[in-house]
C-alpha cells in the first residue's frame, strides 16, 4: 500500500481478503511487534476471518498471535489478546465502548499498530455510518497520541461512490482500487416470483413458502444450501418446514441448521464449522499386529487364520471394547468411531452385551459408535445380519455396509437390512474418473441410498480430484489418503486410553 490509504471494490471471491492478509502478515513476519486491527460488522464474519488468517499464517509458517475479541471472548483470553495480540478481530461497538474508552491497557496495540481493516465498508452508512466514523476519528486521536499513523485497507462490495464513503468514514484521502482481474467460473442467477394464488385479488403465494419448496430440492439434489430470511422468526419458520420435510435418519443429527443472533457462542461456533469445512467427522479402527522384530503386520497375513480357527468373534470382541474405552476417555469429542466386524461375530449375543454394558458403563453416546459388515458377511446370512442391526441400532450404535458392490449380490437385500451407511467399493471408487462403468455406479449406488433416507461414504479417495468428483455426484463422506492416512491411536488425542489400546 505505500503508506496510502485505500478501498478495494471488487466483486465476492476476488480476492480482497488477500488484499489486507498479505501485507499485515508480510509486516509481522518482518517486525514481530507490528500490530493490525481488523474491523468487521458481525461475530460470524469475524470468526469465519480468523480461521482463514489463521491458515494463510500458518501455510506461511508464521507464528501469529490473533483471536477475536467481542462479547463472546472469555474474560481470561481478553487479557491475552491484549498484552500479546498481533492482529486483534473486532467490531465497531467493542472498539467504542470496550477498547478506545481502556486505552492505557491497549499501548502495546496502539504504539506497534500499522494497518487498521475495515471490511464490508458499504454498510456503514446512514446513522450506523455516522456513528462509525465517530468511532474511527476517536481511534485515529487515539493513534496520534501514541505515536502511531495507520494505514487504513478497506473493502467493500460494489457500490456507485466507494472512495467518497471511505474518505468520509475516515476523514482522510483513500486511493480507489476497482480493477478486478480474478478469474471466476460461470454464475447463474435465478430471480423467482411466487407465484400468484388468487388472480382476482392478485395475491401472490408466500415467499417464505416458495423459498423453502427451492431450499428443499436442491438439498435432496445434494447441493449445499444456504437460505436468507429477512427475520430471526422467519429463520426458526424455515429451519422447522425443512426439517420437517427432510427428516434426519433416526439417531442422526438434522444436516439442516438454523443460524441467527440469540444463539449461544458455542452453537454459533458449530454451525460455523460444519458449513465451512469439511473436517473428519469419523476414524475407521484398523487392526494391526506387530512382529518379533517390530515390523507391522497386516491384517490379510492373521485374519484369516484367526477366522479358520475360530477366534475371530474374541478379536472383535477386543477391539469393540477398546474403541467404546477410547470414544469414553473423550467424552466432549465429534468425531465417531468405525469398527470392522467379521461375519463370525453376527451371532456372537457376547459382543451384544459387552456393547451394551460397556456403553452404560462409561457413559458413551452410543451414536458415535458405527460398527461395519462386508457386503459378502451380510449377504450369506440376511436374516442373521438384519437381527444383528436391528440390535445395534436399538442400542443407538450405526450400522453400515462396507465394500458395497464387491459382492455378487444384487441390490436385493438392501430392502433387508436396515443401516445407515453405504460404503461404495474402492474398486469403483479408485478408477472412476477414467471408466465410465464406475461413474454410472457411483451415480446407481448415491442415487439409491438417498431415496432410502441413507448417507454414502466413498472409500479410497486419494487425490484431490476423487475427492472433487466424490463431492459432485453427491457421496456424503470420503475416505482415503486424501482425507487423512492411517496413524497411530495416540496421534489422535483422544485420551490417555490410547497409549494403552496402542
Amino acid at each position: 500500500t505505500a503508506g496510502r490509504n485505500v478501498v478495494v471494490v471488487t466483486p465476492t471471491a476476488s480476492g480482497k481478503t488477500l488484499c489486507y492478509n498479505l501485507p499485515v502478515l508480510g509486516a509481522v513476519a518482518r517486525d514481530e511487534s507490528a500490530r493490525a486491527l481488523y474491523l468487521f460488522p458481525t461475530k460470524a464474519l469475524a470468526a469465519d476471518q480468523l480461521v482463514e488468517l489463521r491458515a494463510l499464517a500458518d501455510a506461511a509458517h508464521i507464528g501469529l498471535k490473533t483471536h477475536t475479541y467481542d462479547g463472546d471472548t472469555p474474560a481470561n483470553v481478553r487479557s491475552v489478546v491484549r498484552a500479546a495480540g498481533q492482529v486483534v478481530i473486532t467490531n465497531p461497538d467493542m472498539l467504542h465502548a470496550a477498547i478506545l474508552p481502556h486505552h492505557t491497557k491497549w499501548f502495546k496495540l496502539f504504539e506497534n499498530l500499522r494497518y487498521v481493516v475495515i471490511d464490508e465498508l458499504h454498510t456503514y452508512r446512514g446513522l450506523f455510518g455516522s456513528n462509525v466514523a465517530n468511532v474511527i476519528r476517536r481511534l485515529r486521536r487515539i493513534c496520534h497520541h501514541y505515536g502511531a499513523d495507520p494505514v487504513f485497507i478497506c473493502a467493500s462490495a460494489t457500490i456507485a461512490n466507494p472512495r467518497e464513503l471511505a474518505e468520509r468514514i475516515l476523514e482522510a484521502d483513500v486511493e480507489l482500487i476497482d480493477d478486478n482481474g480474478a478469474p471466476s467460473g460461470r454464475k447463474h442467477v435465478l430471480i423467482v416470483n411466487p407465484p400468484v394464488v388468487n388472480p382476482q385479488l392478485w395475491i401472490r403465494s408466500s415467499s417464505l413458502l416458495t423459498g423453502q419448496r427451492i431450499a428443499e430440492r436442491l438439498i435432496r439434489d445434494g447441493v449445499q444450501t444456504i437460505a436468507f430470511a429477512r427475520s430471526r422468526t422467519a429463520v426458526e419458520i424455515l429451519t422447522t418446514y425443512l426439517r420437517e420435510a427432510l427428516p434426519a435418519p433416526p439417531g442422526h443429527p438434522s444436516p439442516i441448521q438454523g443460524y441467527r443472533g440469540g444463539y449461544l457462542p458455542n452453537e454459533r461456533r458449530d454451525i460455523e464449522r460444519d458449513l465451512r469445512d469439511g473436517r473428519i467427522r469419523q476414524h475407521e479402527l484398523l487392526l494391526r499386529m506387530r512382529g518379533y522384530d517390530g515390523d507391522v503386520i497386516g491384517p490379510a497375513a492373521f485374519l484369516p487364520l484367526a477366522e479358520r480357527f475360530g477366534l475371530a468373534p474374541e478379536i472383535d470382541r477386543w477391539v469393540v471394547a477398546r474403541a467404546i474405552a477410547l470414544l469414553g476417555s473423550d467424552p466432549d469429542g465429534v468425531a465417531s468411531l468405525s469398527v470392522n466386524l467379521s461375519g463370525a461375530s453376527l451371532n456372537d449375543t457376547a459382543l451384544l452385551r459387552l456393547i451394551e454394558t460397556e456403553v452404560a458403563r462409561l457413559r458413551v453416546d452410543s451414536r458415535r459408535l458405527t460398527f461395519e459388515i462386508t457386503e459378502t458377511a451380510a449377504v450369506a446370512n440376511i436374516p442373521l445380519a438384519r437381527r444383528f442391526a436391528e440390535r445395534l441400532m436399538q442400542l443407538g450404535c450405526r450400522f453400515a455396509l462396507d465394500d458395497f458392490g464387491s459382492g455378487f449380490g444384487s441390490f436385493y437385500y438392501l430392502k433387508h437390512l436396515p443401516f445407515d451407511f453405504l460404503k461404495i467399493d474402492g474398486e469403483f471408487v479408485s478408477g472412476c474418473l477414467t471408466s465410465r462403468t464406475d461413474q454410472l455406479v457411483i451415480e446407481a449406488v448415491v442415487r439409491i441410498a438417498r431415496g432410502l433416507g441413507k448417507e454414502t461414504i466413498a472409500e479410497f479417495v486419494s487425490t484431490p480430484e476423487l475427492e472433487e468428483f466424490m463431492r459432485a455426484q453427491g457421496v456424503d463422506y470420503a475416505q482415503g489418503f486424501e482425507v487423512g492416512r492411517p496413524v497411530a491411536i495416540a496421534e489422535l488425542g483422544l485420551g490417555e486410553i490410547a497409549s494403552r489400546v496402542s
